[in-house]
C-alpha cells in the first residue's frame, strides 16, 4: 500500500489534470485504485 503522501500527490496531480488537460492525452485512475491508471 502506497503512504499518505503518495496518495495526496496522485491526487493533486489528477485533480490539476481534470481541471487543464493535456490535449490529445487521456488519462484517469482506477476508480477503486488511485496508484493504476488507465487510458
Amino acid at each position: 500500500m502506497a503512504d499518505k503522501g503518495c496518495l495526496k500527490r496522485l491526487q493533486k496531480e489528477y485533480h490539476a489534470l481534470c481541471k487543464e488537460p493535456v490535449p490529445q492525452i487521456v488519462a484517469r485512475p482506477l476508480p477503486n485504485d488511485i496508484l493504476e491508471w488507465r487510458k
